[in-house]
């Protein structure tokens, strides 16, 4: 088991596919089981992502999005990891991801399940002009299908 605390500088030595994988097992595994624990390291990698490397960070979402599409992976990366880079990053980030949704119609659908937060107002209006609120019942309607 990987342990990144908030201040460990190895980031850059965490392997992006397997935070990925990691992310999604502990996802659908869920809170109390020992593969949740396994892999909350992906959780923790996920959050200073958000933090502090917002395009990487943005990059991570688009390539779990890419790699498990189901309801429950999608519910949970727009109202964790995205909702989060917007939240703390919007400013820095918010063109980057209308970019994206552009030319990513499943992104702008994962971007329907974000919430405010702690958006500025200006930043959820633009968030509000990219998301695709069609289909989304489609979409989150695997959410008990959380297979990879």
């Amino acid at each position: 088991m990987k342990n990144i605390s908030y201040f460990d500088p190895q980031l850059d030595k965490v392997d992006r596919s397997e935070a990925i994988e990691c992310w999604i097992k502990m996802t659908v595994a869920g809170p109390d089981s020992s593969i949740y624990e396994e892999n909350f390291w992906a959780f923790e990698y996920y959050d200073l992502m958000t933090d502090d490397h917002p395009i990487e960070a943005l990059s991570l979402i688009i390539d779990t999005l890419k790699m498990n599409q189901t309801g429950h992976i999608v519910g949970n990366l727009a109202a964790g990891p995205l909702e989060d880079l917007l939240a703390r990053n919007g400013r820095k980030i918010i063109g980057r991801v209308e970019t994206e949704a552009k030319s990513n119609p499943l992104f702008s659908k994962l971007i329907a399940g974000v919430w405010q937060n702690s958006m500025s107002d200006e930043i959820w209006n633009r968030v509000q002009a990219i998301s695709d609120k069609s289909g989304l019942d489609q979409l989150y309607k695997n959410k008990d299908n959380q297979s990879q």
